[in-house]
């Protein structure tokens, strides 16, 4: 798995929406919060710039810079998102050391 699928997958546990939701084109406001978080770990995590996690997401990278920095601003204020957020670096982290590929 790559390591964006993995957190695509991570993300998508959390937020308990099916993966492939935060990749469809139609918009749907249930999908907004976990898409951001999708956006915002793969920037941070993987390091990833807009226009490269937009094309992986059937965004724009407007779109994808927009959505990152609401969600950081929301990570800045909200306890219940900074979990959600930690919990999804603990599952990638979980998944890309069963892949053998996580080296921290």
């Amino acid at each position: 798995m790559s390591p964006f699928n993995a957190l695509r997958s991570s993300v998508a546990q959390v937020y308990n929406v099916a993966p492939g939701a935060l990749q469809r084109q139609y918009v749907n406001r249930r999908h907004a919060l976990p898409r951001q978080a999708l956006y915002t770990a793969a920037r941070e995590l993987l390091g990833l710039d807009f226009t490269v996690i937009g094309r992986m997401t059937n965004r724009d990278h407007t779109t994808v810079r927009y959505g990152h920095q609401r969600h950081m601003e929301r990570l800045g204020e909200d306890e219940a998102e900074q979990r959600r957020m930690r919990l999804v670096i603990e599952l990638y982290s979980e998944q890309m050391q069963g892949a053998g590929r996580w080296n921290a």
